[in-house]
């Protein structure tokens, strides 16, 4: 039974279909590969993910705003040195497993959602090098786990958090 799937640094230029595997797969990573387009819907419905690693591919689109439905057990989304573009869905922060989140160099856009900063389990937050804009959000509550926030290199403004 096919558990972890690593297929980094290669030239594959889509995401296998593991739909057979979805319920049993836990990590996927093809990370530096040469994956084009949108994820495949069948990547944001593998429910036993744990782990999900596509950073720097050229992969479009945005992040879709039923992720906490599809992948109630992430602890790891990098998704990092794309072409993905939209805003945070505000649902991200319903993902209460959700340890890193890394979606830096992309074109995302918009404010930065403060329910990202109600999860009790998140260490890394990454969303340098986007077009994000407006104030963070208080992150004096919520978030005793944050260890790393990242958000250079976007169009934030007002006041910085304490």
């Amino acid at each position: 039974m096919l558990k972890i799937v690593y297929l980094d640094f290669n030239n594959f230029e889509e995401i296998p279909n593991l739909s057979g595997s979805r319920d049993e797969v836990k990590e996927l990573s093809m990370q530096r590969n040469g994956l084009k387009g949108p994820v495949p819907t069948y990547v944001f419905n593998m429910s036993s993910l744990t782990s999900l690693v596509l950073h720097g591919n050229s992969l479009n689109g945005s992040v879709p705003d039923n992720i906490c439905l599809h992948l109630p057990n992430v602890e790891e989304l990098h998704l990092a040195y794309n072409q993905f573009d939209g805003t945070i869905p505000n649902e991200i922060g319903n993902l209460q497993n959700l340890r890193i989140l890394s979606l830096g160099g992309n074109n995302i856009n918009g404010q930065i959602p403060s329910e990202i900063f109600n999860m009790s389990t998140i260490a890394v937050i990454s969303l340098t090098e986007n077009q994000l804009s407006g104030s963070l959000p208080d992150i004096s509550l919520g978030v005793p786990e944050l260890q790393v926030l990242f958000v250079g290199r976007n169009k934030l403004s007002g006041a910085t958090p304490t």
